[in-house]
């Protein structure tokens, strides 16, 4: 059995990835994921040091900060600054 640092079960994860939209469970070693799937095929698999039951919240991925005015930016490369 992999071990794994932390073991994440009981929750809604959304993968945003085509062939597994969905899972259950999440797991981590270190600061990152080396398991994503069902919580049942996470006992039988894995060896975690820590589970963490996640009460059936919703796990997403990371999200990068892409926040950006576009259009303002646009507007100040068409002025002149002397």
């Amino acid at each position: 059995m992999p071990s794994v640092d932390l073991l994440l079960t009981n929750a809604r994860v959304l993968t945003c990835a085509p062939s597994r939209p969905a899972a259950s469970a999440v797991a981590l070693t270190g600061d990152r994921i080396a398991w994503v799937g069902d919580a049942v095929e996470a006992a039988r698999l894995l060896s975690p040091a820590r589970t963490l039951d996640c009460q059936g919240k919703t796990l997403l991925p990371g999200f990068i900060d892409a926040h950006i005015h576009l259009f303002a930016y646009a507007a100040d490369l068409q002025g002149v600054d002397c």
